[in-house]
């Protein structure tokens, strides 16, 4: 009889509403400044807050992170712009009981006081930097702004004038940017058919430019017979030169369209036929006798 008493008197039992109290710390704060939201539930052993999913802004207020130490604290990060005494938003809350039940908690009202960052001659003032302009405690007079302007566009006129200013003028002479070229082709290492292929296309652009920037022939235009008929007349070198750099320019065209198989060894011998040639052709200078000797000159120009 006292068995079946206590079972309806627990059928007649109301479940307890869950007992959650929500403090700020600290309880006073500056606008801007964080503050954590403490959730603390102080129902029976077996009950467990559920970690809410909030939204990054809720009104005035902004989300900065949720952490959960147990199973019945939530501490919620949070700041605001708003000044003065202000409530918390209602975030909603749900306790997870031992069987399983999931009750909804409806969290009481809360208020933090936030104060202000700047001070005015009148008292405080609102700075909002989220939902508004910052208002500057100074006024800027036309003197000011005038005077900031100036020297805005005085240091812009300086910059336009150093970035015009003349520059010395250097000037690359056909034989030099040969000879620059060459010296990279020779640092080049031939290994693929492919690396081999580009090798002799740029030393024959390398030899056709110089010619046209030397003698003025229109080389990198022409195919190489064309280039062959107009060195023969126009050309001042031996013709047994201008024999040899007529073969160079044939064996190179069957390395680079016929898929010829040129050995390092040609490689190396129409460099140094190409270095040769532009040093024995190049304009006079005052230092063309300390770099070439005059033999090697004569052996190659005509007289």
């Amino acid at each position: 009889m006292s068995v079946i008493a206590l079972c309806a008197l627990a059928g007649t039992i109301a479940i307890a509403a869950p007992d959650v109290t929500i403090a700020c710390e600290p309880t006073s704060v500056e606008a801007g400044e964080p503050f954590t939201v403490i959730v603390t539930l102080a129902n029976e052993a077996g009950s467990t807050l559920q970690r809410p999913a909030l939204p990054l802004a809720m009104g005035a207020f902004d989300l900065l992170g949720i952490e959960q130490p147990d199973g019945h604290h939530l501490h919620i990060r949070m700041l605001t712009w708003e000044t003065g005494t202000v409530t918390l938003p209602l975030f909603p809350l749900h306790e997870l009981r031992q069987d399983g039940t999931q009750i909804e908690i409806e969290p009481p009202t809360t208020t933090i006081s936030v104060t202000t960052l700047l001070a005015t001659e009148d008292g405080l003032t609102t700075m909002q930097p989220h939902h508004g302009v910052l208002s500057i405690p100074f006024e800027v007079g036309e003197r000011t702004i005038f005077a900031i302007s100036s020297v805005v566009s005085i240091i812009a006129a300086a910059i336009g004038v150093w970035m015009l200013r003349p520059r010395p003028l250097v000037i690359v002479t056909p034989d030099e940017s040969a000879l620059s070229d060459l010296a990279l082709l020779a640092s080049r290492e031939l290994v693929t058919p492919e690396e081999v292929q580009m090798y002799w296309f740029d030393l024959s652009l390398v030899i056709r430019r110089y010619v046209e920037g030397r003698f003025g022939l229109r080389a990198p235009e022409c195919t190489t017979n064309e280039f062959i008929a107009q060195a023969h007349d126009r050309l001042p070198v031996d013709a047994g030169v201008r024999s040899t750099l007529a073969k160079l320019l044939a064996f190179s065209d069957r390395v680079k369209f016929a898929c010829h198989r040129a050995t390092p060894a040609d490689g190396q011998q129409a460099l140094s036929f190409a270095r040769q040639f532009v040093i024995a052709t190049r304009l006079p200078t005052e230092n063309t006798s300390a770099v070439s000797s005059g033999t090697e000159q004569e052996s190659m120009v005509k007289s």
